[in-house]
């Protein structure tokens, strides 16, 4: 599967198996990621925020409102694997380490449903999500016992925020020592 079908997918849900390594970005057939996602239309060619990066505007008050919502759903586990050639415990999303990108356009909802199914060890988690400033939906900013509850083991949590700012970021869990466990992930 190629990324620009695993994109065209990204405007319905996309299943954990689409997600998983299943991306061609980094490989010499696609060493960078699309300047932009289809847009609701269905077309690549016209960007879907305008003007709205030219001189004089502000990108932090004047974002995109596209009408798009990119659904995910990250499974999160502990096995253990060896990413450095040293086998250890680490917590996977969705099987993988680093877990999956996600990709949105800027002024897109991303949603994403987060299922806990962390049993050997059963504790809770949460996601951080960098990049975003969170200002009308601040309790989607994943800070257990500030902004949230964890998730505890066995149930789900759904984030949904709107990229309101664009450029590369990451996210984390944020709960615990979970993040220094590998569950952290470009984005």
């Amino acid at each position: 599967m190629g990324l620009f079908s695993l994109c065209s997918g990204l405007l319905g849900s996309i299943t954990p198996e689409q997600q998983n390594l299943k991306s061609l970005w980094g490989t010499l057939l696609l060493p960078t990621l699309p300047m932009w996602l289809m847009g609701k239309d269905g077309s690549y060619g016209v960007t879907p925020w305008g003007n709205r990066t030219a001189e004089g505007t502000n990108a932090y008050i004047d974002y995109p409102t596209t009408g798009v919502t990119r659904h995910y759903e990250f499974n999160i586990t502990r096995d253990v694997i060896a990413p450095d050639g040293y086998q250890k415990s680490v917590l996977l999303v969705n099987g993988q380490f680093p877990g999956p990108l996600i990709e949105a356009n800027w002024g897109d909802y991303i949603e994403v449903k987060v299922n806990n199914h962390i049993t050997d060890i059963e504790e809770g988690t949460s996601i951080h999500f960098h990049g975003f400033l969170q200002s009308q939906t601040p309790w989607m900013d994943g800070t257990p016992g500030v902004t949230q509850c964890p998730i505890a083991p066995g149930k789900s949590f759904t984030y949904k925020i709107q990229a309101t700012l664009y450029g590369t970021t990451w996210y984390h869990a944020h709960y615990s020592a979970q993040y220094a466990g590998g569950f952290w992930v470009p984005w």
